[in-house]
């Protein structure tokens, strides 16, 4: 019997085979070993014992960055039918749970974090390539109410992105908020361990390349005070602070 609170190592192991090598094939179906690897250490990462698996660990510090740079980034984008970017897409979300529950507990997961950027980054090849997707309000909308930070009408988009309604790329960032990304993300800021500068960057880049698709005014409501202090470590850094290796 396969015990709730493992790590699925078997599926692990098998997903390293396809990401990496000239030939990388990476499988975007739920039941496939990606989709069993996300859904595996999200329940992990919910329990807050994620990082104590060391296959599991390898998966959300390595694996993870390594399959949705190329899933996000990669030429081949442009090549995958229907089913393939849907596929994809699912994978997207799968992920984007799994972050949000990781950063429920510290350390700061830099990793998870770099590649929420690139998932958040409206200028990737999957994103461009989806750029025309409509947003789909039942989704999110209700739910959130107020919460709600991506919406493709936004009037503070800019001039060039206005008739590009990047509805997938809405989509994800309203379901890191239900999913209470932004609330543990604001969690991280509170470590009783002092913060570092790549713990700092990880926390704030997310956001730094979807700026147009999100109301500005509340981001700087949600994330002001952790602007102001991050910039209160770089005040405070000292002439050894940049030496220090």
């Amino acid at each position: 019997m396969n015990n709730p609170n493992s790590f699925t190592k078997n599926a692990f192991l098998d997903l390293e085979t396809k990401v990496y090598g000239d030939n990388w094939s990476i499988p975007y179906k739920r039941e496939e070993v990606l989709g069993r690897c996300l859904l595996s250490a999200t329940k992990l990462a919910v329990a807050g014992i994620a990082d104590q698996d060391e296959h599991c660990k390898k998966f959300m510090e390595i694996l993870i960055p390594d399959a949705f740079r190329k899933l996000q980034c990669s030429h081949h984008v442009n090549n995958w039918g229907v089913e393939v970017q849907l596929g994809v897409f699912d994978m997207v979300q799968l992920v984007i749970d799994l972050i949000a529950a990781r950063l429920s507990y510290f350390p700061v997961p830099i990793q998870l974090l770099e590649t929420l950027a690139i998932l958040f980054d409206h200028d990737s090849v999957f994103q461009r390539k989806h750029k025309s997707k409509s947003y789909d309000r039942s989704l999110y909308d209700k739910q959130l109410g107020e919460l709600i930070l991506a919406n493709s009408s936004s009037p503070t988009f800019s001039v060039y992105n206005r008739n590009e309604p990047y509805g997938w790329l809405c989509e994800i960032i309203n379901r890191f908020i239900l999913k209470d990304g932004i609330q543990n993300l604001k969690i991280q800021f509170k470590s009783e361990q002092p913060l570092t500068a790549l713990e700092y960057n990880a926390l704030l880049s997310p956001f730094v390349n979807c700026m147009d698709y999100i109301f500005v005014e509340k981001y700087r409501q949600l994330f002001s005070d952790n602007i102001e202090q991050a910039l209160d470590y770089v005040k405070n850094l000292k002439e050894e602070d940049f030496k220090a290796k």
